[in-house]
């Protein structure tokens, strides 16, 4: 579901499992999510589990692609299972988090 509030802030709830077989299914999502907006994109990531670091792999794409388009990319209440492995990395300073409500 994608989703615009009032500060021109495109959301994009993703939800279920990744791991190297479907991350080809979450790129173009979030490809497609990417080239059709524009301001900041938003992506909910509550309900996501990544079933291994193709899924990572995918989210730093998108961030990298955001940017070469002018927007920014911020992940939204991010479980610690994702926030972890990219603050404990040279990695987190690509993707803007912010951690799970509490």
């Amino acid at each position: 579901m994608i989703t615009r509030d009032a500060a021109a802030r495109q959301t994009l709830t993703l939800h279920g499992r990744v791991d190297v077989r479907s991350t080809g299914a979450l790129r173009m999502r979030l490809h497609h999510a990417i080239d059709a907006g524009q301001g900041e994109l938003a992506l909910d990531v509550a309900r996501l589990e990544l079933g291994d670091h193709a899924g990572l792999g995918v989210l730093l794409g998108a961030a990298r692609r955001a940017r070469g388009r002018g927007r920014s990319l911020v992940l939204l209440d991010t479980p610690h299972s994702i926030a972890g492995p990219l603050r404990t990395s040279s990695l987190a300073g690509l993707l803007r988090i912010e951690p799970a409500m509490a």
